[in-house]
């Protein structure tokens, strides 16, 4: 089982130029980007990082288009 885990730093470092400084999304335009990974995971430490970046994000422009663009379905 060695070596088939999610590095969480990894998955961070795959984001990091669509969050703010708070950690949260930083522009309506990293909500498509972010859905998209989201659908693409598999794995729940890859799950619980984007779910904790839409947790810290407080704008909301960027958690309705979420919603419009189908994040919920994730």
């Amino acid at each position: 089982m060695a070596g088939s885990g999610v590095d969480p730093r990894e998955v961070i470092n795959g984001v990091e130029n669509l969050l703010g400084k708070d950690g949260e999304l930083r522009s309506p335009e990293a909500v498509t980007k972010i859905v998209s990974l989201m659908k693409a995971s598999h794995k729940m430490v890859s799950r619980c990082i984007y779910l904790n970046i839409l947790l810290q994000t407080k704008s909301h422009d960027i958690l309705n288009r979420f919603i419009k663009v189908g994040g919920t379905s994730c």
